[in-house]
């Protein structure tokens, strides 16, 4: 029978194996998933006095995930994108628990958090597209000119630094 795995040993194992070797995440995606767990175990040093090595998968119920995430928006004043990455990172190390520890409970728990909806005002949008139009014209621009080099050629006024 299977010794059970304690938090470091998981968290460790869901860093090395399941994010570096199984998906082939990214070093931003993996160097955010870090930042995420640094912010959650200075959250658990506060809050429960245990260093990380002390913390059991216990220790982080839905409950404590959720006053971790209020912690970030109202105290360290993170947004919503903010949040929801620091939660799809916890979300992501449970689903590997889950996978591992199938006695371990606290997953199912975890996935009754939600993402907080991102509200994107109608001015963003608008800057979105005046962006869009801007590049696409400097595209249009680029190209025309481009094009008139090329029909002028070896010319006398292709010589000229208008058209250089």
């Amino acid at each position: 029978m299977k010794k059970e795995s304690t938090f470091p040993s998981l968290l460790e194992s869901f860093f090395t194996v399941r994010l570096m070797k199984q998906k082939g995440a990214s070093p931003n995606t993996v160097a955010s998933y870090r930042d995420s767990f640094r912010l959650l175990f200075e959250f658990a040093q506060k809050q429960l006095k245990k260093s990380p090595t002390d913390l059991t998968i216990d220790d982080l119920d839905a409950s404590f995930i959720g006053s971790f995430l209020d912690y970030l928006e109202n105290n360290r004043k993170n947004g919503h994108s903010s949040r929801n990455l620091r939660l799809a990172a916890i979300r992501s190390f449970f689903k590997y628990v889950a996978l591992e520890e199938p006695g371990k409970a606290a997953h199912i728990e975890i996935k009754q958090i939600f993402f907080c909806k991102i509200v994107r005002s109608r001015s963003f949008y608008a800057k979105q597209l005046l962006l869009k139009c801007f590049f696409e014209h400097h595209k249009f621009c680029n190209y025309v000119s481009g094009s008139i080099k090329k029909k002028i050629g070896s010319s006398p006024a292709g010589s000229l630094p208008f058209f250089s």
